[in-house]
């Protein structure tokens, strides 16, 4: 290395970086010529995407950081980008550190949404044969899927067994899901 001082009588020290192959210049602020600036470190603004299984969804992001005297500060997220997020928000802290081991820190929310309401699966119409003046016991079957609840909760008006009076009657269903969307049938 070889030292120059700059018109503030601080050094400036130039260097050749054998990994990179290139000439490095360090200008000091201080006699020592410690650096003891953070990096900049850059994060993404707060993300929202829909679920996209009963895990939540993969989210890709990018972290940077760039330092005045180290061209590759370490840049550590955690969650990690890439990392299967669950529905809700998760805070996801990041830090660049550069070689002299100064740090600077960042976050921002990952939100996992789940909007889409489950489908119900209804049987056909159906007629059933009267087995007292009152009408007749009628048993039906309805499911429903969703993709992120596995087992979203039906409910039918009304319900299957209930007694059905003579003449036509309109069955209602409903399938909730665990985060409160509600598909109709």
């Amino acid at each position: 290395p070889s030292l120059v001082l700059d018109g503030d009588w601080n050094p400036v020290v130039a260097y050749y970086d054998y990994d990179a192959k290139d000439l490095k210049v360090l200008h000091c602020d201080d006699p020592n010529c410690a650096d003891s600036t953070p990096p900049s470190l850059s994060v993404p603004d707060d993300i929202e995407v829909e679920a996209t299984g009963p895990d939540g969804a993969a989210v890709v992001f990018e972290a940077t950081a760039e330092d005045v005297d180290d061209p590759n500060p370490v840049v550590e997220c955690t969650p990690e980008s890439g990392t299967t997020f669950p529905v809700g928000d998760t805070l996801v802290e990041c830090t660049a550190t550069d070689a002299a081991n100064n740090i600077s820190q960042d976050d921002f929310t990952v939100t996992v949404t789940d909007s889409g309401a489950p489908e119900l699966s209804l049987p056909g119409d159906m007629v059933a044969e009267a087995t007292s003046l009152a009408g007749a016991t009628v048993d039906f079957d309805v499911t429903a899927s969703d993709a992120i609840d596995p087992s979203p909760t039906v409910m039918c008006d009304p319900q299957s067994g209930s007694a059905f009076p003579i003449g036509e009657t309109v069955v209602e269903c409903t399938a909730t899901d665990a985060s409160g969307n509600v598909g109709q049938g």
